[in-house]
């Protein structure tokens, strides 16, 4: 799908200036409870990839048109995967920036992966996911509709520090790259044994 591999800052161009604005502020809201409207404000993220829809078409049947967040999305993304930076650290994860999130549409816009993904209080999802240069991979788990999927929750690691698997010693690595541990994520049974789902 993708074969020149971007930098996250050439990534960042690729999704328009309003919309990171929108998320960014959506990011902020969500994690300081400013949100009234109960997270369910929807930002629009766009059309599908036609690896996307292909893949949905192919598994689930459906036809899908659109691509939404919520805000109650964004809520879970920080509160499970961002909030407690330690425990990110020690599964070898990223933690969920606002910075991050405003990177879910250049994820599921080209994405490197597709594949279907586990069912998630009952609905299909799809797992979409994309390596940037700098070895650091984004995975957006989706929830499949009828004509739209929504972006539910992501995680975030970078291969390139296996030093730091074989040390244990993630607390003391900083910044976006770190290394997916070989454990799964217990609140989404998301394997990592190869550094990918």
């Amino acid at each position: 799908m993708q074969n020149m591999r971007l930098t996250i800052k050439e990534a960042v161009l690729r999704v328009s200036m309003s919309l990171r604005g929108r998320l960014k502020r959506a990011f902020r809201q969500a994690v300081s409870g400013q949100d009234a409207s109960g997270g369910k404000r929807v930002i629009y993220l766009g059309g599908a990839d036609q690896a996307v829809k292909g893949t949905l078409e192919h598994l689930y049947g459906k036809k899908i048109e659109r691509v939404i967040i919520t805000y109650e999305n964004i809520k879970h993304m920080y509160n499970h995967h961002g909030k407690r930076v330690e425990r990110e650290l020690g599964r070898g994860q990223i933690p969920v920036t606002e910075e991050i999130v405003a990177l879910i549409p250049d994820v599921l816009d080209k994405p490197d992966s597709v594949e279907g993904g586990k069912q998630t209080s009952g609905y299909d999802t799809i797992n979409v996911s994309k390596e940037y240069s700098d070895g650091t991979v984004h995975l957006v788990m989706a929830i499949v509709g009828e004509s739209t999927i929504r972006a539910h929750t992501l995680w975030v690691w970078n291969a390139e520090r296996t030093k730091n698997e074989a040390s244990g010693d993630f607390k003391t690595v900083s910044g976006p790259r770190q290394l997916r541990t070989s454990k799964s994520d217990p609140t989404s049974g998301v394997p990592a044994s190869s550094g990918r789902p």
